[in-house]
């Protein structure tokens, strides 16, 4: 596959009512592979509107590429749902870090996941945007969940789907990567699933709620390549080869028409 998840972390942390800055980690096991990328969630419910409050994940120390441009806020903006990815990551501690929240006078839940995932070719982070679809709870329903387009049967598609204050995440219709779920309720769950011409990952809450979020990440279509060579015993000895490639969209550029051997055609390759 031109995608394999080799990796996984999750982790949850209860906030005390009066702290404003802290974090919580937890290791990330990365296996040398090429073109690695890890896809990192991070979660928050409490009691109070924190949509000027401060959020991050890193890995290692180092910050990522945000998926989308602002954490999605919900729940009248008392939780919220962020997503970051990695370039070629080592094994490092993921750490989810908060600054100038406000205190209130309870408990609140901080939520991290992640997945890392090898590829075939690089991906381009300067418009890994454009490949993401996000979605915020406004109605109240018991399932909820994201569409993601996906060019190439081969794709991965990765998704993350959150819940807030009271609630749990009791279904999942793709398969599940991490998870972590939170004492006084709330729920982040990472997960990932084969690209069709459009994938839909789907939650199923534990009540009728309109507390939720989510974003999903099509990885795009990458070119698989296999080939082969052999050696024909002739006089002189003379070499052939072939090989099959998966393009992601059609071109003209790459379309040939193969003439039979012995037809003179010549806007084709000879033989």
């Amino acid at each position: 596959m031109p995608v394999t998840r080799i990796a996984a972390a999750q982790r949850y942390a209860e906030i005390g009512a009066g702290s404003a800055a802290g974090s919580t980690s937890t290791s990330l096991p990365v296996p040398t592979a090429d073109y690695t990328y890890a896809v990192a969630a991070i979660g928050w419910v409490g009691g109070v509107d924190i949509s000027s409050d401060v959020f991050n994940i890193t890995l290692g120390g180092v910050g990522g590429t945000p998926l989308f441009a602002t954490p999605l806020h919900f729940d009248s903006n008392k939780s919220m749902l962020w997503g970051l990815i990695f370039a070629d990551p080592d094994p490092a501690t993921l750490a989810a870090t908060y600054s100038s929240v406000a205190t209130e006078l309870f408990n609140r839940n901080l939520f991290l996941v992640a997945g890392v995932w090898s590829q075939v070719t690089p991906l381009d982070l300067g418009s890994i945007s454009d490949s993401v679809v996000t979605a915020v709870g406004s109605g109240s329903v018991t399932s909820s969940g994201i569409t993601v387009p996906s060019l190439n049967p081969a794709n991965r598609v990765i998704s993350a789907h959150m819940v807030g204050a009271g609630r749990k995440i009791t279904g999942f219709n793709r398969t599940r990567v991490a998870s972590a779920a939170g004492f006084y309720g709330g729920q982040v769950i990472l997960g990932e699933a084969r690209g069709a011409s459009s994938v839909t990952s789907t939650i199923t809450h534990d009540a009728t709620t309109s507390k939720w979020a989510g974003f999903g990440l099509n990885l795009g279509p990458t070119p698989v390549e296999c080939g082969m060579s052999d050696t024909v015993k002739l006089n002189p000895s003379q070499t052939f080869g072939g090989g099959l490639y998966r393009i992601a969209t059609p071109h003209p550029d790459r379309e040939w028409i193969i003439p039979p051997v012995g037809s003179a055609n010549p806007l084709g390759p000879g033989g």
